[in-house]
């Protein structure tokens, strides 16, 4: 039965929770290459192992015609693999460096994915930095995965079942621009930080889902982020 609250679970002793374990092992070994002094190359591959509870204790899936609302019932075991290739190039001249990268993904319970991220950056004066970024994902979904009319009228797709939007078929698209302004001391042991950077960012995420898929109607999100660092 899933939880319909997080009362007592972060309190030991209690008994109407329980504690599930979950163990981590990754290894992402990768290569950088500055080919010229102006293009710097990088691939690499990532290999994680999950073992134990991965489900999500208070995520409910309708199954069937009788209106039964299990807790989602997700694989104990999952095996992640990735390979990954990122590019970095300089435009002295502009003033400027463009950043691209891919990623080719799969795992054990087949969900593949592609992702390919773009960002532009250019100094406008000298303390004043713009970068334009472009994202895309595109996924298939877990074997086990279903729609609500799946799970109505089919039932679950063997002995696990998930209502999970991460796990649906899906693509998304982001685009956006951040703002920076940087100020480094002339003399920096006169001073007492050694970079200042005010940033502000705007990014919009659309996704495309499945017309059953859990929040549907939810297509879009608006990210606007302010942030102050100041390095010593």
């Amino acid at each position: 039965m899933a939880l319909g609250t997080s009362q007592h679970c972060f309190q030991a002793g209690q008994t109407d929770v329980t504690t599930q374990p979950l163990s981590i092992d990754a290894f992402e070994p990768s290569l950088a290459w500055t080919m010229t002094p102006r293009l710097i190359v990088q691939g690499g591959t990532s290999i994680q192992i999950l073992d134990g509870f991965q489900s999500n204790p208070y995520r409910q899936v309708a199954l069937g015609s009788q209106g039964h609302t299990p807790q989602e019932h997700e694989p104990l075991l999952r095996q992640r693999y990735a390979v990954f290739a990122r590019i970095a190039y300089a435009f002295p001249d502009a003033k400027a460096s463009a950043l691209g990268m891919v990623r080719l993904y799969d795992d054990s319970w087949a969900l593949r994915a592609v992702t390919g991220d773009v960002t532009i950056n250019k100094y406008i004066t000298q303390v004043m930095l713009v970068s334009f970024r472009g994202h895309y994902h595109l996924q298939s979904g877990a074997s086990f995965y279903r729609g609500s009319n799946g799970y109505r009228f089919l039932g679950p797709n063997g002995q696990y079942w998930t209502g999970d939007r991460e796990l649906s078929p899906m693509s998304n698209y982001l685009m956006g621009a951040k703002f920076a302004f940087l100020r480094k001391p002339r003399q920096q042991r006169s001073s007492w930080f050694v970079e200042l950077e005010a940033d502000l960012k705007y990014e919009i995420l659309l996704y495309q889902v499945q017309p059953d898929a859990p929040n549907a109607d939810r297509k879009f999100a608006n990210i606007l982020q302010a942030a102050l660092e100041a390095r010593f």
